[in-house]
C-alpha cells in the first residue's frame, strides 16, 4: 500500500520536480508541466504517453483505470491502497522519463 506522502517523497526526490496546483487539487509538475495528479489521500492521476498507459492499465484493472481524451489514453488514475512502493516509483519514472526525455537518475 502506498500513500500521498510515498508518491511526494519519490517525486520531489528527481531533479525539475515541483508541487503545485490544478483546479485546486494538487499536483506533481515536472518541468512545469503538471503530469501527475492527487485526488484526496485516496487515488492519483498520471500523465502518461498512450502505450504506457494501455499497458499499465491493462496490470491490474481492478485499481488502475485507463483515461482517455477524444477516445486517445493519455494516463491512468491509480487506487494508492492497491499501489505497491515499487510500481508507484515506476509510474513517477514513467512520467519523468516522458517530460524530460531521458531516463531519470536512480536514487
Amino acid at each position: 500500500m502506498s500513500t500521498v506522502h510515498d508518491l511526494r517523497s519519490l517525486a520531489l526526490s528527481l531533479p525539475d520536480t515541483t508541487e503545485g496546483t490544478h483546479f485546486k487539487r494538487p499536483t506533481i509538475r515536472i518541468q512545469g508541466k503538471n503530469v501527475i495528479g492527487v485526488e484526496g489521500e485516496t487515488h492519483v492521476t498520471f500523465a502518461l504517453p498512450a502505450e504506457a498507459a494501455e499497458a499499465t492499465a491493462l496490470q491490474a484493472p481492478a485499481s488502475i483505470e485507463l483515461i482517455e481524451r477524444n477516445g486517445k489514453p493519455i494516463g491512468v488514475r491509480v487506487e494508492l491502497a492497491r499501489c505497491s512502493a515499487t510500481f508507484l516509483a515506476e509510474l513517477v519514472r514513467i512520467c519523468w522519463s516522458h517530460v524530460k526525455g531521458m531516463n531519470p537518475p536512480r536514487p
